[in-house]
């Protein structure tokens, strides 16, 4: 399966949350099995976090392990463009037909 991966859920797994354990649970996205995408934005909104709080060596060290991880894509591609639309907006409780959506855009 392929996963679309938004900055929130890099920040949960830098900061090891107790969501990651649910997250890996249920989707697995850093498993071998999966492919694992970010998008450029989501590099630069991370890294911008890192500098403005001042994330020490550890952490920058943890994070730049972490963006191994991923594919980092351009997001100037409609099917990438609309997943992030329904990122967001389920992101604020309004996305309608959870399901069917991504369904919809390929």
């Amino acid at each position: 399966m392929t996963y679309l991966l938004d900055t929130n859920i890099l920040l949960h797994y830098i900061r090891r949350t107790k969501y990651v354990a649910q997250i890996d649970k249920l989707f697995s996205p850093l498993s071998p099995n999966n492919i694992a995408i970010i998008s450029v934005v989501s590099v630069g909104e991370i890294r911008s976090l890192a500098l403005r709080n001042n994330w020490g060596s550890k952490k920058l060290q943890m994070l730049e392990a972490l963006l191994l991880k991923f594919i980092i894509v351009d997001i100037n591609v409609a099917s990438i463009l609309m997943r992030y639309a329904e990122i967001d907006a389920f992101s604020q409780g309004k996305l309608l037909n959870e399901r069917n959506k991504s369904k919809e855009y390929g």
